[in-house]
């Protein structure tokens, strides 16, 4: 009953897929049937990891033709776990049917093997942490290659329009002025500072409470704690000094606590994103290639009829390659600031019309259809109060002879 109730409670796909044709997976499945039509288009959400609910959606695309010409007149699809893809995944490639002929499958140890969709994501793969994230964060070594051999082509991308945000530095040597009512507060700080030492040094509670000290006859009474004083004293030092070093860790720098505060500015942002290249005879294209060592230390293969290739990896062959990003960087401009960099190296002026272009000769046919706003107008409701204060005026010139004298 519980899991009934999180399915009642979850929102359906029509509800939080409400952009129709704008929707990313309406987009991709139009796109990826330009490149192989009547294919599927399998995707998952970025860098969703270990997720238990992950979802995998399969969309296609219905075109309807015409006189030669289509159009897509829908995007059909449905969404299953990912685990059970995940569970498909592992049988098919950790096994063979071919007996003998396999010399390894996806399960030794020496092999990865991943299932990349058309920007080079990883749909599937043996370790499920690795699902949504870019491949060439797992494999930038492996990717680079794929771009080498055109499996993949690298898109450079600039964003003219980007946002960056610059952190302010809290840390410096300026004062702020200082207000008159700000003194005014720290001198009577001062003067209840000083009030208070001065009545606690003067000890005026002799006056109600006397503390002398005396002797007493009964030596019974009389016991040496100076001994366990100092036990005491110890033993609050040990339990505070193991509390100090328990806890230094729960309490954060200064650094750690202070507000990351930044500004937003204009700036120019560029990134790589990557596209599967299509090949008309895969006889003749990089998936052909097969495994030589540590040269090339990778197989590829379609998967027919989707959006998705088999990437196997040699695991012994180790690369110091740098992770890829697609993440957006900064653009930095040597010895300029944006836009004096624009105003340098582009022509920016509008280039001004050919000829001069004040008539259209169609402009009578729509004669009727303008409007009226530059027209001057009488207004009879406003010239109707007028007309009425200057008879008022001159029935009264006394009234008004009054008021004049009085102004």
């Amino acid at each position: 009953m519980p899991e009934m109730e999180d399915k009642i409670k979850e929102p359906h796909f029509s509800k939080t897929n409400n952009k129709a044709i704008d929707e990313l997976w309406y987009k991709r499945a139009v796109e990826q049937n330009e490149m192989e039509p009547e294919s599927f288009v399998f995707s998952v959400p970025f860098n969703s990891g270990l997720k238990n609910d992950t979802l995998v959606t399969a969309s296609n695309t219905i075109f309807v033709t015409s006189n030669a010409h289509s159009a897509p007149a829908a995007v059909v699809g449905f969404q299953f776990q990912h685990l059970s893809l995940h569970t498909l995944f592992k049988n098919i490639t950790h096994s063979c049917d071919l007996g003998n002929l396999c010399s390894s499958t996806c399960s030794s140890e020496n092999l990865d093997c991943y299932v990349l969709d058309n920007n080079g994501f990883v749909v599937v793969g043996e370790n499920l942490a690795h699902t949504g994230m870019f491949f060439g964060q797992v494999h930038s070594h492996i990717m680079e290659r794929l771009v080498e051999e055109r499996v993949y082509q690298r898109i450079h991308i600039f964003d003219y329009q980007a946002v960056c945000f610059r952190g302010t530095d809290d840390d410096n040597s300026s004062t702020s002025l200082k207000t008159p009512l700000q003194h005014l507060r720290w001198l009577v700080e001062w003067m209840i500072a000083s009030t208070v030492w001065a009545l606690t040094q003067i000890n005026l509670h002799h006056l109600w409470h006397y503390d002398g000290a005396y002797a007493s006859e009964d030596e019974s009474i009389y016991v040496d704690t100076a001994d366990e004083e100092e036990e005491e004293e110890e033993e609050e030092e040990r339990k505070g000094t193991q509390y100090a070093k328990s806890h230094k860790s729960q309490h954060p720098s200064r650094k750690e606590v202070m507000i990351n505060r930044t500004r937003p500015d204009a700036c120019d942002k560029e990134l790589d994103l990557y596209s599967l290249v299509k090949y008309d005879d895969k006889h003749q294209s990089p998936y052909a290639f097969k495994h030589n060592a540590c040269s090339r230390p990778f197989v590829v293969q379609s998967i027919p009829h989707s959006n998705l290739i088999l990437v196997v990896v040699d695991t012994l062959c180790k690369s110091d390659y740098e992770k890829l990003t697609i993440e957006a960087t900064e653009v930095v401009y040597a010895n300029h600031t944006l836009s004096c960099y624009k105003v340098h190296n582009f022509n920016l002026h509008r280039t001004r019309p050919p000829s001069c272009i004040n008539n259209h000769t169609r402009e009578s046919e729509i004669k009727d259809q303008c409007g009226g706003c530059s027209t001057i107008h009488t207004s009879i409701l406003l010239l109707f109060p007028n007309i009425t204060a200057v008879k008022s005026v001159k029935l009264n010139p006394l009234l008004f002879k009054s008021h004049f004298l009085i102004m």
